[in-house]
């Protein structure tokens, strides 16, 4: 065969297998229309979508659903993307932020995208408005991923175990903005005006980078043991931050709650947080933590208190406590002398801050 039609043939065959893989399967596209005839034979005509094949879906328009007791899309089986492409799952439900308080007109039971019973399932890329109850509902291992969410009925996302929420921003939910059940990553989101903000219901979790701001409830909680909460801007909540035992809580800030700072039972590390100006304790301890490197300053009520029960063996290092027109120290009642191990602390600057019983 001559050279020239030798190398036709070669770049022939090249394209068409380069076509012959580019034209796999792609994701199915959902809108409006296709969400009212059915996507495929599984789905019956009409709202919700419901998704019974694994694979990549798409929306390619926005999705509203017709009151606030219909769910847009239900997941039916493991191994699912939903991209919403930058497109929106609309509900009629409105919330308003009145500080302290969140009402919402029209809650009810529908779900943005319902996928509790499954495991492996992802959302990103859209907005989720207005629905009457979870705006995402995941089951275990999950992922949810630069989704917008505002004023939904209950939780904006609530996940399994092993899930993951990251660069989310919520708005107005009647619920947690949110909410895991153990192992799992919640970093870079930003939570506004909700009934709570993010918390973890499991032992090992996450928290990470992320912001909440005027929620009712707890700013960040871990309800369990071995959580790590890392890197957190906690403001105007009604309780910043809480942790189980054995937890680490590092370079957080802290600032102008509605109530206390930090509340964190036992065996805990706190280090390197900023607990400043909420109304009630700044550092509230249980026993035998360590809690060093903080600046704990003009907290309304008590900068620390600390559990003295009998065999506490609590230590404290190198941190500020400050007050406003009155002393701090580290104390635990009559256990003090012999229990704490306290040094380098600076209280209203005077180094010791130890008070005798």
């Amino acid at each position: 065969m001559p050279v020239a039609a030798r190398t036709q043939l070669i770049a022939s065959l090249a394209l068409l297998l380069a076509s012959s893989a580019s034209a796999g399967p792609g994701a199915i596209e959902i809108n409006q229309a296709t969400a009212l005839a059915g996507i495929d034979a599984g789905d019956t005509a009409g709202f919700p979508v419901t998704i019974t094949n694994a694979g990549s879906y798409r929306l390619v328009g926005t999705l509203t659903v017709p009151d606030s007791d219909t769910s847009a899309i239900v997941v039916s089986v493991d191994g699912v993307k939903i991209d919403l492409n930058g497109f929106a799952i609309v509900g009629p439900n409105t919330c308003s932020w009145s500080s302290p308080n969140l009402t919402c007109t029209d809650s009810g039971t529908g779900i943005g995208i319902d996928a509790r019973n499954q495991e492996l399932v992802q959302v990103r890329n859209g907005t989720i408005r207005g629905m009457g109850s979870d705006s995402i509902y995941l089951g275990v291992a999950g992922s949810v991923e630069r989704v917008f969410i505002v004023d939904g009925g209950n939780y904006g996302i609530r996940s399994g175990a092993r899930s993951q929420a990251r660069l989310n921003r919520i708005i107005r939910v009647d619920n947690y903005g949110i909410q895991g059940d153990g192992e799992n990553l919640f970093r870079d989101n930003i939570v506004d005006d909700a009934r709570g903000g993010i918390g973890v219901n499991g032992a090992q979790g996450i928290i990470s980078g992320n912001i909440t701001r005027d929620t009712e409830l707890w700013g960040i909680y871990h309800q369990s043991r071995y959580g790590v909460i890392r890197g957190n801007v906690v403001y105007g909540t009604n309780g910043a931050i809480f942790c189980d035992d054995e937890c680490v809580l590092e370079r957080n800030a802290a600032v102008q709650g509605r109530a206390g700072g930090f509340q964190v039972d036992n065996e805990n590390v706190v280090r390197e947080n900023m607990i400043y100006n909420n109304i009630t304790n700044g550092l509230a301890m249980g026993l035998d933590g360590i809690v060093i490197r903080n600046i704990v300053h003009s907290n309304s009520s008590v900068n620390l208190s600390v559990d003295s029960s009998s065999g506490d063996r609590t230590g404290f290092g190198g941190n500020v406590f400050r007050t406003i027109g009155g002393a701090t120290c580290l104390t635990g009642g009559a256990k003090l002398a012999g229990v704490f191990a306290v040094s380098n602390n600076v209280c209203n600057g005077f180094v010791g801050c130890v008070c005798t019983p």
